[in-house]
């Protein structure tokens, strides 16, 4: 849903010509009074960095060790905590308007934060803004860029290792060796299940997910945690890089991991697919499908209208509760009882971008007619809601 709302607003930012002229990089006011001459070499770094305008003319400003890691255009993590899709992250960013506003030595590791925003236009009520630290380090006596969140796992914060999962986390979490192993042996169980080879995964997991970000240096995204009653579980997965960031939930969580899984067998499927394979698979919100699926049955019964006739088009049901986890995973379910990992597996190939896909598919394999969606959908629920009581 975020992303949706993010490219409406980039739409919109377009519109009214946000895109029309390069915008400056500014330094805070006493930036210049109150460090010292290595300071300010760390500043011009980032500074020349941003100068170029480009993922890969900027690639000599960073550290050899995560352009090898993560490629020309993907070592600059922001870019996808970010989400904006871009194939080139520095020259959007010269569009819009970097402030750096503070700098920190950290025993030679200079964490800059800086505000990068898209500023409001006349008729537009909204701003992009995110706050988030790069790092400069000298590297054989010149400085480098990291990210934030590399520094943090050198210096910073815990690690274990389990089988193929580095977990790194901060002293206030509670970290089981226990429930590392058994996700460990689930993960490596499900991968086999599918014939895809079980990675080296990454784990970055916290309490709380203004934990998480602060672990990668990000002080605030659109992405960035909103208030509520209580802590939701939640996680992304950066599946080009092997990249699992959780927290407010329960250790044992593939659902993230199982992201990375079904990348590798279908980088294209469509989203109801994966969402649903990895909430029958792995949970959602750390809890299995039926969990949601009860709530959905619970607010029918209670007599409130629900429309299945356009399933995707279908998106949030409450904050811990989405359609396609709970709906998506009820199909994935029915298909796992009929033709067990291979025929979920022909799902996750066959199924594309579009709403076609899909429908085509559970119709020919579960009988499910798009004309008779809204019955059919509701019939299901009940049907394995009373059979799984």
């Amino acid at each position: 849903m975020r992303t949706f709302i993010l490219s409406l607003l980039f739409i919109h930012l377009i519109s009214f010509g946000v895109f029309s002229q390069e915008k400056k990089v500014l330094e805070n006011f006493n930036l210049k009074q109150i460090i010292n001459e290595e300071g300010n070499e760390a500043i011009q770094c980032w500074k020349d960095f941003l100068a170029t305008k480009d993922d890969t003319l900027g690639s000599k400003y960073w550290n050899k060790e995560e352009v090898e890691k993560y490629g020309l255009n993907d070592y600059f993590l922001l870019e996808k905590e970010s989400n904006f899709g871009t194939d080139n992250f520095v020259k959007l960013m010269a569009y819009g308007t970097t402030k750096i506003i503070n700098l920190v030595n950290n025993n030679g590791s200079y964490f800059i934060t800086s505000i990068f925003e898209f500023p409001p236009y006349e008729g537009v009520d909204y701003q992009m803004m995110y706050i988030f630290d790069v790092v400069a380090k000298k590297v054989d006596g010149e400085f480098k860029l990291y990210n934030a969140l590399t520094v943090n796992k050198q210096e910073v914060l815990n690690k274990s290792v389990v089988g193929q999962l580095t977990y790194y986390y901060p002293d206030n979490y509670t970290y089981s060796l226990s429930e590392a192993q058994r996700l460990d042996k689930y993960l490596a169980k499900t991968f086999k299940a599918f014939d895809v080879e079980y990675p080296k995964i990454e784990c970055l997991t916290a309490s709380t997910a203004s934990d998480l970000y602060k672990m990668k240096g990000i002080h605030y995204t659109i992405n960035s945690p909103r208030s509520t009653p209580f802590e939701i579980p939640q996680g992304i997965a950066n599946s080009i890089n092997n990249i699992v960031s959780m927290s407010g939930g329960k250790q044992f969580y593939p659902h993230e991991f199982l992201h990375i899984l079904f990348y590798e067998v279908n980088p294209k499927t469509n989203m109801w697919a994966l969402e649903g394979a990895c909430t029958y698979f792995g949970l959602s919100r750390g809890e299995e499908f039926g969990f949601h699926l009860k709530k959905i049955q619970e607010s029918l019964d209670a007599g409130n209208e629900i429309d299945f006739s356009e399933l995707l088009k279908t998106n949030k049901f409450d904050e811990m509760t989405s359609y396609r986890y709970a709906i998506g995973g009820l199909v994935v379910s029915l298909l796992f009882d009929k033709g067990s990992y291979d025929l979920v597996k022909k799902f996750i190939v066959e199924t594309d971008a579009t709403e076609e896909s899909y429908y085509k598919f559970i119709e020919e394999y579960l009988g499910w007619k798009k004309e008779d969606l809204d019955a059919t959908v509701k019939k299901a629920m009940k049907d394995y809601l009373q059979k799984n009581q």
